[in-house]
């Protein structure tokens, strides 16, 4: 089914950003062409991708999502201005079950779920830190043809 993936990331940010002040996450949505999968799936990634970038940022997060088009399909944008994410985490972070969180506070499951349904609609997802400061995570899917 073709997916709006501006829509997916507005109904992330508002999943995501519950309890959150209002200017907590912020979007900034270009017009993109449409993307092949299931809505719910893919919010549950972009859900991933905001929760995570949530949690790293402390007590004060500041995130924003972006939605542009790129190399022929549509990339979403989850920015983070915590601490990074480490060099010795990076090769690891979409492994089943890897988490840096202390034990009871998370299964390392949602980014390797994620990945694999990226993945399951030939799409990517990666990772990577900014340079400033902060994380950068891209979920890119191809466009539709029609």
């Amino acid at each position: 089914v073709p997916i709006d993936l501006c829509e997916v990331a507005r109904k992330a940010r508002s999943l995501a950003g519950v309890g959150l002040t209002g200017d907590t996450i912020r979007c900034v949505l270009q017009p993109v062409p449409h993307v092949l999968g299931v809505e719910d799936e893919l919010v549950q990634i972009a859900v991933n991708l905001v929760a995570n970038a949530v949690q790293a940022s402390g007590p004060a997060p500041d995130i924003e999502i972006e939605v542009a088009p790129q190399g022929g399909g549509a990339a979403l944008f989850v920015r983070d201005r915590g601490p990074g994410i480490p060099p010795e985490v990076l090769p690891r972070l979409f492994d089943p079950f890897f988490t840096t969180k202390e034990p009871g506070q998370g299964t390392g499951l949602g980014l390797s779920l994620s990945f694999d349904l990226a993945r399951r609609y030939d799409g990517h997802l990666e990772a990577r830190s900014r340079p400033g400061g902060g994380a950068e995570l891209e979920l890119w899917l191809p466009g539709t043809n029609g």
